[in-house]
């Protein structure tokens, strides 16, 4: 597949004393500010990775408020919005403390998985590129069809299919949004979202 890139956001450090109209864009914001200071700091190897994804899972979080799922994403009106993680206990661990903290009125509910053949239901998943090229070699519909919002941080990783990569750009924080597949996902990301991103990719046809 061929991705074009058709939005290139200004540099993060340019919006820092921008007054927000929405709190939940401040928010976003303000964590993506937090991580990248996390990154930065100077401190214990330990202590720094337990502040950075601490940071992440408040981004993810964040993140998780801007999209809405169709009613097709969940069993019931009173089903939790899961997030899935597989290969990273310290992001899993990170995310667990979120547990019960609601989204779009539903809890939040935390899963580890050990591989993509796993049948739990889930509203997003944080793996890597690896992750998401199993899953379009070995069940290539199933995050598609089940709306799952993709998370990750690799290079390559939108392009791989993956909806929002997490990356450092010039020593900030920012992501990139894959378009073509929040459409296939049927997600809707608001527009702050993609007013925040440092770039948008679309697949050329």
């Amino acid at each position: 597949m061929v991705f074009v890139n058709t939005i290139v956001q200004r540099d993060l450090s340019g919006t820092v004393g921008h007054q927000f109209r929405s709190p939940l864009l401040a928010y976003a914001l303000a964590c993506l500010i937090l991580l990248t200071a996390a990154v930065g700091q100077s401190q214990s190897q330990d202590e720094a990775s337990a502040e950075e994804y601490r940071a992440k899972s408040a981004l993810l979080f964040a993140f998780a408020k801007f999209v809405q799922w169709p009613d097709a994403a969940f069993a019931q009106d009173t089903s939790p919005i899961v997030f899935a993680v597989i290969g990273n206990h310290d992001m899993f661990s990170a995310l667990h403390v979120l547990t019960d903290k609601k989204i779009h009125g539903r809890p939040l509910e935390v899963i580890e998985l050990d591989d993509p053949g796993s049948s739990d239901i889930y509203q997003l998943l944080y793996c890597d590129r690896g992750i998401i090229e199993q899953f379009e070699q070995e069940h290539p519909e199933r995050l598609a069809q089940n709306h799952v919002l993709t998370i990750g941080e690799d290079e390559g990783f939108a392009e791989a299919g993956g909806i929002l990569r997490l990356m450092l750009i010039d020593e900030h924080l920012g992501f990139v949004i894959n378009a073509t597949a929040v459409q296939r996902a049927k997600l809707s990301l608001g527009s702050s979202l993609y007013n925040l991103a440092h770039a948008v990719l679309e697949e050329s046809y």
